[in-house]
């Protein structure tokens, strides 16, 4: 009897449920908006991020103490196009963000999607937008931007190579320096006078540092190993990077656990 029970009273609720249930779609679930990228300025209270409705992504900022939200771009297509790397600039005055390329894949982030089969493929650019609002320019072909503190120049990478280009675009963007191998992981020094990255020659990587066409690169305690994430310190003199072991040497076994080993490495910028 008890059992009866209990079954008639789990039928009458599951019964009340879907009657108190709301209509459901795979529309709807796909079609429900998010937000990513949310980044703040280091003055003042704005903050932008990249909103994803229907597939259309566009930028969204906001300032305090309303922080009433502001679309500033203009995408109107569900093309595949993301919004990656978005930054705003130290005055809270511009908005520089990645579009194109798939940096949630595996590999191949920096390549062109291409889902409406265009026959020419869409760019991987690097752009910039006043906060304010107007016109988005596209800087250059490229990726991986980082403001400068002074909020006046955006330095990226293009083909593995470090570039720099105003950020209101008032000139052609240009190389910065040349460096053999892979470049990135770019770090502005807190005065915006120096530039450290980080330069990958397959087996072994260093941290380098760049000051300017005039002044040679300097490399901070380079070895044989994989050098990677520099930071600099709030005075600009010195650089804290992760150390861990280049490749080569003997082949380790495929059935032994082992942890990796790595190292955090402090330096000072001027001496290396």
């Amino acid at each position: 009897m008890n059992t009866l029970l209990r079954c008639l009273l789990l039928s009458a609720c599951l019964s009340w449920a879907q009657s108190q249930a709301q209509p459901f779609s795979l529309e709807a679930v796909k079609s429900y908006p998010f937000p990513t990228e949310l980044v703040r300025s280091a003055q003042g209270s704005r903050i932008a991020w990249v909103f994803n409705e229907q597939g259309k992504r566009n930028v969204y900022v906001a300032e305090g103490p309303a922080f009433t939200p502001r679309k500033l771009t203009s995408y109107s297509e569900d093309d595949g196009q993301e919004i990656s790397s978005l930054s705003l600039s130290n005055d809270g005055k511009w908005v520089v963000y990645v579009r194109g390329g798939d940096h949630g894949s595996n590999w191949d982030d920096e390549l062109p999607v291409n889902t409406l089969s265009a026959p020419i493929s869409p760019k991987v650019q690097v752009w910039s937008i006043p906060f304010s609002g107007g016109e988005a320019k596209p800087l250059i072909e490229g990726d991986e931007p980082i403001i400068s503190p002074k909020s006046d120049r955006v330095a990226f990478i293009k083909a593995s190579q470090v570039w720099v280009a105003p950020i209101d675009g008032s000139a052609p963007a240009k190389p910065l320096f040349n460096a053999r191998g892979t470049n990135g992981s770019l770090e502005w020094s807190p005065d915006g006078s120096k530039l450290a990255f980080v330069c990958n020659r397959a087996d072994h990587s260093f941290v380098g540092v760049f000051t300017s066409a005039e002044t040679p690169i300097s490399w901070i305690a380079p070895s044989f190993s994989h050098d990677r994430s520099p930071r600099w310190s709030p005075d600009g003199t010195k650089l804290v990077f992760v150390r861990t072991a280049g490749t080569g040497g003997a082949p380790d076994s495929v059935l032994a656990r082992k942890h990796q080993p790595w190292s955090i490495w402090t330096a000072d910028v001027a001496t290396g």
